[in-house]
């Protein structure tokens, strides 16, 4: 039996607005792709980069998991999270290029 990995993490879209709905990582992606296909590439770039983050941290929770058997299990996790992120970071590379910032795209 494999670990899947909850889309508990998420993050304010606007800290302004408590009420604001939190999205989850891959929801970001989502928004980024959306946004990269109607050619808003800096607001593609932002739900890339917050959908980096929140699956990094996931990536180290599953990790730094203590438990032996609990490792075990996340294996699969994380590398379905390891091949996710790789794809994130490629979008996000995209969308860098295509506002000219080239620096970016390669970092």
């Amino acid at each position: 039996e494999y670990a899947s990995f909850p889309n508990e993490h998420s993050m304010d879209v606007d800290d302004e607005e408590d009420e604001e709905k939190k999205l989850t990582y891959v929801e970001h992606k989502e928004n980024g792709n959306k946004a990269y296909k109607e050619k808003d590439y800096r607001t593609a770039l932002a739900h890339y980069t917050i959908a980096i983050e929140l699956a990094k941290q996931e990536l180290e929770e599953l990790l730094d998991e203590d438990d032996d058997a609990k490792k075990k299990k996340n294996k699969s996790a994380v590398s379905e999270l390891k091949s996710l992120l790789a794809s994130y970071y490629g979008n996000r590379a995209a969308a860098s290029t295509m506002i000219l910032k080239y620096q970016d795209a390669i970092e």
